[in-house]
């Protein structure tokens, strides 16, 4: 063939680079309206929708005074729909309480929609399995109080969460969980706050979290982390809000935050860090808000803070903080309980 070959006319040559041409705006042009559509689809506020839960699921029993133990155990919430007015540490009272996630439940449009799950209501989370993508926004697994309780979240129903695309923020408080299980979370790409207070998570587990550095808050109150953990936190430069209360840190773990650039609140009360650990801190020029009840850090070591702490007036900020401290040692110390400030 190569013997055999006769070239060809310029007229067909540019013939075929036109038609390359044509291929590729046609092939690239999917893509972005594909792209377009799911931006659309985001900013667009939920319509009405029904949802269907259990009906008479096992768990349904009435208690010695009456009242059928399911109440507040899946309730639904709703809140008016605003994706770009997310602010990260939502409190409860934001939230408008909507029913028990029980039959069938019609969600009026432009609302988001949360489910705060108390216990071991079903078993599982397969419930929520075949809801569609755009259900949650908001997810609580809690107990009021943290106990021995045997795990019931498993890597399925991860993975069921998963599958909720628009879930913004996902809560586990004082609940069994354990290190692999976190595996599962980083398909949850639009994730931006998650919290694992009060769980059995150790620094293993921070090796998934790690996996996922579009993450704005992280609450790791009460769990197993120490400073060794921290070295899976210093790429994760989205970070806005850290919670480290009630941890094993000290000095060392703070030196490896010093590149979290966009941390605007850091709180690591009940903790070893001291005057020392602040040091790691002066780079962070995004940072308003520092809680260190119940530390090593000394009146000195305040000093640092309108360094670490921008603000219009240091005097300021040395004596709010200054007066933070002495409200949390009368509140350890004094007789609080006779009602007087």
């Amino acid at each position: 063939m190569i013997m055999r070959f006769q070239g060809t006319s310029y007229r067909w040559n540019l013939l075929s680079v036109a038609l390359l041409v044509l291929l590729a705006v046609v092939g690239l042009s999917n893509p972005v309206d594909v792209t377009r559509a799911a931006e659309s689809a985001v900013a667009e506020a939920p319509p009405e929708r029904t949802l269907i839960f259990p009906e008479n699921p096992d768990w349904l029993t009435g208690s010695p005074g009456g009242a059928p133990r399911w109440v507040r155990a899946t309730r639904l919430k709703t809140q008016d729909w605003d994706p770009s007015n997310y602010v990260y540490g939502t409190r409860d009272s934001s939230w408008n309480d909507h029913g028990e996630a029980l039959g069938a439940v019609t969600i009026p449009p432009g609302k988001e929609l949360a489910l705060f799950v108390l216990g071991n209501p079903w078993g599982n989370l397969s419930p929520l399995a075949d809801l569609p993508p755009d259900t949650f926004q908001f997810i609580r697994l809690w107990k009021r109080f943290s106990s021995d309780d045997a795990q019931w979240v498993s890597r399925a129903d991860l993975r069921i969460l998963a599958g909720q695309r628009s879930l913004m923020t996902l809560e586990f408080l004082n609940r069994p969980l354990s290190d692999d299980l976190l595996a599962e979370l980083p398909a949850m790409t639009n994730l931006k706050e998650l919290s694992l207070e009060g769980t059995q998570i150790t620094d293993a587990g921070l090796s998934h979290i790690a996996a996922m550095p579009w993450l704005e808050a992280l609450n790791l109150k009460g769990t197993g982390v120490t400073n060794a953990g921290m070295a899976y936190l210093e790429d994760m430069t989205a970070l806005r809000s850290l919670s480290l209360d009630r941890t094993g840190i000290s000095d060392a773990g703070l030196a490896r935050l010093s590149g979290l650039t966009s941390l605007e609140s850091l709180s690591m009360s009940n903790t070893n860090v001291s005057d020392e650990g602040l040091v790691h801190l002066q780079g962070l020029q995004a940072l308003r808000e520092l809680q260190v009840t119940n530390t090593h850090v000394t009146a000195e070591g305040l000093d640092l803070l309108p360094n670490i702490v921008p603000s219009q007036t240091e005097a300021f900020v040395r004596s709010q903080v200054r007066l933070g401290m002495i409200l949390s040692h009368y509140q350890a110390t004094g007789p609080s309980s006779i009602g007087r400030p």
